[in-house]
């Protein structure tokens, strides 16, 4: 997948991704700006065709696959397992930079 596929993909969920993690106390312009930076990432850190497989074609496929099983939330679970390690990689990095 090349990086604006990635890009177009994530940026299409994310206001409803990053609002399910900040409980909705964040602007739509603040979940385009992460999921540009999450993009970036996820395109650098994962292979092309485990993208095919994990990332969301649209909001529309998220909210399909809500009752689904084997995702969270809509989401694939390795999908949210980068999320998830994506924020505590940042977390830490932002610790550090305060100490």
């Amino acid at each position: 997948m090349t990086k604006e596929e990635v890009e177009n993909r994530i940026v299409a969920v994310s206001p409803n991704l990053f609002r399910r993690f900040f409980k909705g106390d964040i602007s739509w312009n603040d979940c385009e700006k992460l999921g540009k930076v999450f993009a970036e990432h996820m395109h650098q850190n994962v292979k092309a065709e485990t993208l095919k497989k994990i990332l969301p074609e649209s909001m529309i496929d998220v909210i399909l696959k809500s009752d689904h099983p084997f995702y969270q939330h809509g989401y694939h679970g390795a999908f949210v397992l980068h999320l998830t390690d994506w924020f505590s990689k940042a977390k830490t990095e932002a610790t550090e930079e305060g100490s």
